[in-house]
């Protein structure tokens, strides 16, 4: 775990992409179906721009960063330029032909083929065996150790555990997802994050998710390195793409 940028990076995580790269390939798709747009003739309603990143802050444990905690509660903070963009994102004025011809470039332009998301080899017998090894160490002792321990942090401080948001209970989930910041979650979050700090669950959790990835990983390595070099030459061209275009 890094409280700087506020990830947990677990074992598979380093054979996929990093969110900076999976923007590069998305600003570079989206770069690539207009130029393919306009070389057939058709003015774009868009130009050509690097999406918004995210907010890259790790949420698979709940939040729990207090910085977060104290000013957003549970709301996942993002920049307001990306806000703004979701707001918009709705009014972009993309006629009829451009759609069209977007469809066409899916399937003709080059540079469209290789940075399409669907393209993308990151599947594998492995993925499976990720996903039940991450239910089975769930189902641990350890685990369950962890996690109740950080319940009767809270129940000792006046609060009861959301075993399955892995947060204080009496969050307003409604008011997170229109990205409002009721001073009542903020309490229990500062309670929440408060108490995975004294009871280090981050990093507990993290490691055993880390352990029950370590022999799958080690299964499938060469698979995985491949699949990791795949990504890389996709990310290249994306980079590509994106320097043609200046940006």
């Amino acid at each position: 775990m890094d409280p700087a940028s506020g990830t947990v990076t677990l074992p598979w995580d380093r054979f996929m992409m990093t969110p900076k790269e999976w923007d590069d390939v998305v600003s570079g798709l989206n770069v690539a179906l207009i130029e393919c747009v306009e070389a057939a003739g058709i003015a774009s309603g868009e130009r050509p721009k690097r999406v918004i990143p995210d907010n890259d802050s790790f949420y698979g444990y709940g939040v729990w960063l207090m910085r977060d905690a104290q000013r957003y509660g549970y709301v996942r903070p993002e920049s307001p330029e990306k806000l703004d963009a979701l707001s918009r994102a709705a009014d972009n004025a993309v006629t009829q032909a451009e759609l069209d011809q977007r469809a066409r470039c899916a399937q003709t332009s080059d540079d469209v083929l290789a940075l399409r998301a669907d393209r993308l080899n990151t599947t594998g017998p492995w993925v499976a065996e990720l996903d039940a090894a991450r239910d089975a160490i769930r189902k641990t002792s350890a685990w369950q150790q962890v996690v109740a321990d950080w319940g009767a942090c809270l129940t000792g401080n006046g609060a009861k555990p959301d075993l399955g948001a892995f947060a204080a209970s009496g969050v307003d989930w409604e008011a997170v997802e229109r990205y409002e910041v009721r001073e009542a979650d903020v309490k229990l979050a500062i309670l929440d994050v408060a108490c995975k700090d004294k009871t280090d669950f981050v990093q507990r959790l993290g490691d055993l998710d880390a352990s029950a990835q370590a022999p799958i990983i080690s299964a499938y390595r060469a698979d995985l390195q491949k699949s990791r070099s795949d990504l890389e030459a996709v990310h290249a061209r994306a980079i590509a793409v994106l320097r043609r275009a200046g940006l």
